[in-house]
């Protein structure tokens, strides 16, 4: 499999991750060419207007709060793909 590039056609990113933030991975995301077209949708915890609006700002497609929904998180895929 060496040398294939794995096509994904949408991310479900949490906020809070061990290593590098889901925003800070988000930004670089969308600022390499090979990512940018990606779509990212939040699913975290962290569910105050402020964190949400910093995720559209920072260019994802939706922010859903945990808990969550099996059957909303299904519909809501199903409309960003």
């Amino acid at each position: 499999m060496a040398g294939k590039m794995i096509q994904l056609d949408l991310i479900l990113l949490d906020v809070a991750l061990p290593d590098i933030g889901g925003y800070e991975l988000c930004k670089f995301m969308k600022l390499h060419e090979r990512t940018c077209h990606i779509p990212i949708m939040f699913v975290t915890s962290h569910n105050d207007n402020i964190k949400i609006q910093k995720g559209f700002e920072l260019e994802a497609m939706d922010y859903i709060p945990k808990p969550i929904s099996i059957q909303v998180l299904h519909s809501k895929i199903a409309i960003h793909l």
